[in-house]
């Protein structure tokens, strides 16, 4: 198998436990744990590491093994020197002895305790909201955008297992029960989730994010961005609503035209954000038009992370649209420019028989020329076109489900080789990642507001990487942002930058 996620987060988890059991080892001695034969440390490490790549070969068979010059030199350009540094970075940042830990990793092929801390209990946590009539981001909540770590730390003597499993027995796992129970153990450094960035240097940054106020903490471990933001959503919920826009106002300053890229594959907002010390970062906000639809993130220009701070579903335009009338038009103007598309391929009177032929074969299909429709002018959201070029596909329309998708995929992107692949169940969800990019790049003057109200203040994708917003157990919208307290994920450290 060639190294992905799930092997390099395993060979860190490695490295760390290493690093607990030998602090004052070298990271030669590291690499020779692995490729010397007459080395035995690996078998009391690995037992250190909840993961399913046990072996050494698992390592040895996929990594390049370092050059000696960059062991010599501790060049940190591969994963077994990644893999070290993180650990010597908790190592000297967290002041605990790593030895009396597992390391975690997350997944049920890797680890029973892990997979329960994130997989389980947020699906008792989401089984819960629905029985109490929960709906929107609290009944459809996906584990990642709860427990934001990719590996945990947990000490031997914890008991936050066994405390989240009596809450789930008695049904009453909450996600403010389950940020407390993981918080409470953070504070006494039991349990510590850790997400991990990329790093090329021996010294890697290691930042706290949503520490608990009763943490005392350096100055320089706190992530300077979500403290800013902290300071915004205390302004967010004063009743002077022009503090907040004025503030928002000082720290942001964003380049303009805002734009396709080349590919068309992202559309991307330059800005920078300044500091109340003065310093000024660069950032960029981008559309991200993937296979699982499009999402924006906000990357900081310096990081080595590919995947900035997190995701932000284009399901918000629907909340836009109630703030600004300029995009109820817009969303209209897509609507229509839809239905055209549609006419052009099969002819204005057949549109309403064939849409009727599409939805007996399947109910779920959003009907976009229906009338009752008119009220809702956003975009048909992520699923909404798989669905419906799926189901075409199914009636043996195969031809109306591609020509519909390159033409409407023209009309957003001005590029005519769009094709629609039917073997990939993903592929009609770019036609919203398209409408997404569409609307950033026709809407320039929305851009700020857009940044003010939807992105810098979500904590979904600003503050806590990829979080989760709900309030008083309803779908948030952009307004209660004002009025209401908003749960945040547990704390976490995050290695890299």
């Amino acid at each position: 198998m060639a190294a992905g996620t799930a092997l390099n987060e395993s060979i860190t988890c490695v490295g760390i436990a290493f690093v607990g059991k030998y602090p004052k080892a070298k990271y030669a001695e590291f690499v020779d744990m692995f490729y010397n034969q007459k080395d035995r440390r690996f078998g009391g490490v690995i037992k250190n590491c909840e993961t399913q790549f046990k072996n050494k070969t698992d390592y040895t068979n996929n990594y390049p093994r370092p050059g000696l010059v960059n062991i010599i030199n501790e060049t940190v350009d591969n994963w077994f020197a990644i893999a070290y540094f993180t650990g010597i970075a908790l190592y000297k940042n967290l002041g605990v002895n790593l030895d009396k830990y597992d390391i975690l990793r997350l997944s049920k092929s890797d680890s029973e305790k892990g997979y329960f801390l994130k997989g389980e209990a947020v699906k008792a946590i989401r089984d819960e909201y629905k029985k109490l009539g929960g709906s929107g981001y609290a009944g459809k909540i996906h584990e990642e955008k709860v427990m934001i770590a990719d590996i945990i730390l947990y000490a031997r003597t914890s008991t936050l297992k066994n405390k989240l499993e009596k809450h789930i027995a008695a049904g009453n796992l909450t996600l403010t029960t389950y940020r407390t129970l993981f918080n409470e153990e953070f504070k006494k450094k039991k349990v510590i989730p850790v997400s991990l960035k990329s790093i090329n240097t021996k010294n890697p940054r290691v930042k706290f994010i949503n520490a608990p106020s009763s943490i005392t903490l350096k100055k320089d471990v706190q992530d300077e961005f979500y403290e800013e933001l902290l300071i915004l959503s205390r302004l967010a919920r004063n009743p002077n609503k022009k503090l907040f826009l004025d503030r928002v106002d000082k720290i942001l300053e964003i380049d303009y035209p805002v734009n396709f890229d080349g590919d068309i594959t992202h559309v991307e907002v330059y800005f920078n954000f300044k500091f109340r010390d003065g310093k000024i970062r660069k950032y960029k906000l981008w559309t991200n038009f993937s296979k699982g639809g499009p999402s924006i993130h906000i990357s900081d220009l310096g990081s080595q992370s590919q995947s900035g701070e997190g995701g932000l579903t284009s399901s918000y335009f629907e909340e836009m649209s109630k703030d600004y009338q300029q995009l109820k038009q817009f969303f209209k103007h897509l609507k229509q420019k839809r239905i055209k598309v549609l006419e052009k391929i099969i002819s204005p009177e057949n549109v309403d028989s064939l849409m009727n032929v599409v939805k007996k074969q399947n109910p779920k299909v959003l009907s976009f020329n229906d009338s009752s429709l008119n009220s809702k002018f956003y975009p048909l959201g992520v699923s909404g076109y798989s669905t419906f070029l799926k189901t075409l596909t199914d009636l043996g329309r195969q031809d109306i489900a591609d020509e519909f998708f390159e033409q409407y995929a023209y009309e957003l992107t001005n590029i005519r080789d769009k094709r629609y692949d039917t073997t990939d169940i993903h592929s009609g969800h770019q036609l919203s990642g398209y409408e997404v990019g569409y609307f950033f790049s026709k809407n320039q003057s929305l851009v700020k507001e857009i940044l003010k109200k939807q992105i810098l203040m979500s904590w979904y994708a600003s503050v806590s990487g990829r979080g989760f917003i709900v309030v008083n157990r309803k779908k948030f919208e952009v307004n209660q942002f004002y009025k209401d307290e908003m749960d945040q994920p547990p704390a976490y450290i995050k290695v890299g930058f």
